[in-house]
């Protein structure tokens, strides 16, 4: 093979291999502004965007499956036909490198995501796995699949976002430093969802604020008579409190 035709069919493959990897992800996922959702797809009322990535790793049905084989047969059909050998060299390209983007989709799907995937589905055994490790989205979808967990949220997703069970700690134990604290993970995800909206802030009905002044004595001197205690600092022969109270002060 000459240098030239070498290069087509470099070229011609890197193009065949995103070519049938962007048309199996239009096959595994969804259109999330549709007026239907599918029954067969993870699905989200956000964005889509996770629901989506969960089903371009999850295990694929027949459609998807035929449309991947398809990707690089039809080409190396052409290319059995054509006499041309730059036409030859091209559509072979082609098929080679969307065969490669096909056996790629097969395996992470079904050879990882559904027959290797972890027995022991624990958050332990997942954070210790190295397949989870490696293909988190393709096990995480068969998780789900297997859980029947395909209607996403916008805050998580089953095995791929870990569960927020932990409660929050009590005012003494934040003071006394011996409750778990959350993660800026966890302040991430949760959001501000416990302040008071600002309808509520201004009609004083919001949890944390309240209207009026604070507690507590107000600003300015204080009255300074006996009932304050505080003028009974041990001074020698004499107690003022009962001095300001008419009261012998002699000792």
């Amino acid at each position: 093979m000459s240098a030239g035709n070498l290069a087509m069919a470099a070229f011609t493959g890197t193009v065949g291999f995103l070519a049938a990897d962007a048309l199996d992800r239009f096959m595994a996922t969804y259109n999330p502004a549709g007026t239907e959702a599918p029954k067969d797809k993870f699905t989200s009322s956000g964005t889509g965007m996770l629901a989506n990535t969960m089903n371009i790793a999850a295990t694929p049905n027949w459609k998807r499956i035929a449309v991947g084989v398809a990707a690089p047969v039809v080409p190396a059909v052409g290319a059995a036909f054509v006499k041309n050998k730059t036409a030859k060299v091209a559509l072979e390209g082609l098929a080679l490198g969307a065969g490669i983007s096909t056996l790629k989709m097969l395996f992470t799907t079904l050879v990882i995501g559904r027959l290797l995937k972890p027995k022991d589905t624990s958050a332990s055994a997942l954070q210790s796995s190295k397949l989870a490790r490696l293909y988190p989205a393709e096990i995480s979808a068969r998780i789900n699949i297997e859980q029947k967990m395909q209607a996403l949220s916008a805050s998580g997703a089953g095995a791929l976002s870990g569960a927020d069970d932990r409660q929050r700690p009590t005012a003494a134990q934040a003071m006394a430093g011996t409750a778990e604290m959350p993660t800026a993970q966890d302040a991430l995800r949760t959001g501000l969802r416990d302040m008071p909206t600002a309808a509520q802030a201004m009609a004083g009905t919001g949890e944390g604020w309240q209207p009026g002044p604070p507690p507590g004595p107000g600003p300015g001197p204080q009255p300074n008579d006996a009932s304050c205690g505080c003028a009974d600092a041990p001074t020698p022969g004499i107690r003022y409190s009962a001095f300001l109270s008419g009261e012998a002060a002699a000792e």
